[in-house]
């Protein structure tokens, strides 16, 4: 089983001063270390809505979160995985117990060129963007796809993406296998869940507050 929990980000932000104190302190500056104002409200937000989750349904807390060299973030005081991704109004959160799980939402943009992000592409991926009938959108959800991938590996999209293959349903990461599911989250875009672990349950729920 895989909990996904998602929180539409209202217009009008909701006022997180007091709130973010009660997160861990090595997380509050990990997070401060941002220079961007919006993306450092995005990533309290974020981690909030993990901090009700796991306190309200999993029974647990955020103390002893670290971060890998690769920037994944894991829970050293329990058996408990989880990701997260946010794209420009929606976050979303993927907890699990079963193995590593890596989950990117990505809302549809525009490229001016194809060609300029293929460098993240294996060639069978850039041929498949290419022949596709609406090019820009596939490229769209095949970097949502192997962005998830790479998040569940715990590696670097940089490192990663022109080796890493996500053609189908399945793939191999260091002799290790990965599956691939795409997520349903009615929004202008695509999201992808990949786990280390066949899935044979996803529950989605929305949050409507992230206190």
């Amino acid at each position: 089983m895989v909990h996904i929990y998602i929180y539409r980000i209202p217009e009008l932000l909701p006022d997180i001063e007091k709130k973010i104190k009660k997160l861990p302190q090595n997380l509050i500056k990990r997070i401060l270390r941002r220079k961007n104002a919006q993306k450092q409200t995005i990533s309290f937000l974020s981690y909030l809505l993990l901090q009700k989750v796991m306190k309200e349904e999993f029974q647990s807390s955020l103390e002893g979160i670290k971060f890998l060299a690769s920037g994944k973030p894991v829970l050293d005081n329990t058996n408990h995985h989880f990701n997260i991704s946010h794209t420009a109004n929606i976050i979303g959160i993927a907890i699990t117990t079963k193995g590593a799980i890596g989950i990117d939402i990505q809302e549809h943009r525009e490229f001016e060129k194809l060609e300029a992000s293929f460098t993240f592409f294996s060639k069978v991926e850039q041929k498949a963007i290419l022949a596709a009938e609406l090019p820009k959108r596939k490229l769209v959800e095949l970097w949502s796809k192997k962005e998830a991938f790479v998040k569940a590996v715990g590696g670097q999209m940089f490192e990663m993406s022109a080796q890493a293959d996500i053609s189908s349903s399945s793939s191999i990461w260091s002799e290790r296998p990965y599956f691939f599911y795409p997520l349903n989250l009615e929004f202008n875009g695509y999201a992808w869940l990949v786990s280390s672990f066949p899935v044979n349950s996803i529950s989605t729920t929305n949050k409507e507050t992230i206190f």
